[in-house]
């Protein structure tokens, strides 16, 4: 199949992957249905802890049996999980359905850039990757963004909708995956999983300073970032004043600064890939939040399109730096490791800072955050990346 099309059809799955119709209102709707600020964290980080249990053995699927089949088994499996959402008058339903979501999380992470990468190795444009990994970002923030404009703004009207529109769209991706073609290059099949686990890690403990250092900052930014968006972002937004109605606009404008920071990212050069960069990305967020911290104001809403912005651009540069530093035959199963690393630390951080934010307010819970954060400093002055 031509490669053009092969990535075309990559970047609308991504788009039917990420149309996310309940993202601005989720938070919401767990305390509509009269859940605390602690049970809503519990219920958020139920998916990252499914996911955290499932991340190895899905990264190991996917090396064995396919990347498709593990994309397969992404969109059923939170397709599931959604219709459980809108329709949980109980706790045990959402946390059901957040498990069964996180668990397709897991199948989607590693599987979905090792698919693309893997692609254009074979077809000899691995020098592409970045540029076509950062078009595809974007066709997933272009996905958050106009699935959060239609179910921030239908919410009010019919409050379980966003939640069904985001299964039809994961079932649609589902089918969508078989139209591309396969591609699995990983190690034989006749290696056992607790052995291909063994040399995935062995990978990474053996590999460069530079691999383990950016999986490090990789692990300390995604779940900084993920707190932030997923559990606080929200409730932020209400006490500052912003109307519910407004919500849908609002992410709008978020996802396109994530756009926006992904096609930054998509034309950075290679050689532009250095600690410093790192470094102001980190810097960002994790100043960004703490900041956030000392303000409630409509205006402060402008710092978190900054964050945004850097959401989009973390992505690409972090992918690009990390997978020129492993070997494809543990691609799946390393970046796997990777996410079981950043899920744990949702699942361990959230419902404290959720707790935190029930008993001391929402301010404190951000300056912990954003000094969390800011150990993503401390890792970028390690590598190694662009040094003479």
């Amino acid at each position: 199949m031509n490669s053009s099309l092969v990535v075309r059809l990559y970047s609308v799955h991504s788009l039917l992957s990420k149309l996310f119709f309940f993202l601005p209102i989720i938070v919401i709707w767990f305390r509509d249905q009269g859940f605390s600020q602690f049970q809503v964290t519990l219920i958020m980080s139920s998916f990252f802890l499914s996911a955290t249990v499932a991340e190895i053995p899905s990264g190991i699927f996917s090396d064995k049996y396919g990347y498709r089949w593990a994309l397969f088994i992404t969109g059923i499996l939170e397709a599931i999980g959604m219709v459980l959402i809108a329709n949980a008058d109980h706790f045990i339903t959402a946390l059901i359905g957040e498990v069964l979501n996180g668990i397709g999380y897991a199948f989607y992470t590693g599987s979905k850039e090792s698919y693309l990468f893997h692609f254009l190795t074979i077809t000899r444009e691995d020098g592409t990757y970045q540029k076509r990994f950062a078009r595809a970002k974007l066709f997933e923030f272009i996905g958050m963004a106009a699935g959060g404009l239609v179910g921030g703004s239908i919410y009010i009207y019919w409050k379980e909708l966003p939640f069904y529109l985001s299964a039809i769209s994961f079932v649609a991706s589902s089918l969508l995956i078989f139209y591309l073609p396969t591609v699995r290059q990983g190690a034989s099949d006749s290696i056992s999983s607790l052995n291909h686990l063994r040399q995935g890690i062995e990978h990474i403990r053996t590999g460069d300073q530079d691999l383990k250092t950016l999986l490090a900052f990789y692990c300390a930014y995604l779940s900084s970032m993920l707190i932030f968006l997923v559990t606080l972002n929200q409730p932020y937004l209400r006490e500052s004043g912003i109307p519910l109605s407004y919500f849908g606009l609002v992410f709008l404008g978020f996802h396109l600064c994530s756009m926006g920071g992904s096609e930054v990212a998509r034309h950075l050069p290679g050689e532009q890939l250095t600690r410093r960069l790192f470094f102001f990305i980190g810097l960002g967020l994790a100043s960004g939040i703490m900041v956030l911290g000392f303000f409630r104001s409509p205006f402060s809403i402008l710092l978190i399109f900054g964050i945004h912005f850097l959401w989009g651009l973390f992505f690409p540069v972090t992918s690009q730096a990390t997978n020129r530093l492993i070997d494809s035959r543990w691609r799946g199963t390393v970046l796997a490791a990777q996410d079981f690393v950043q899920n744990l630390l949702f699942v361990i951080l959230a419902p404290l800072l959720g707790w935190i934010t029930d008993e001391r307010g929402l301010s404190t819970a951000l300056w912990l955050l954003g000094a969390f954060a800011g150990l993503t400093l401390l890792f970028s002055l390690k590598m190694r990346l662009g040094r003479k």
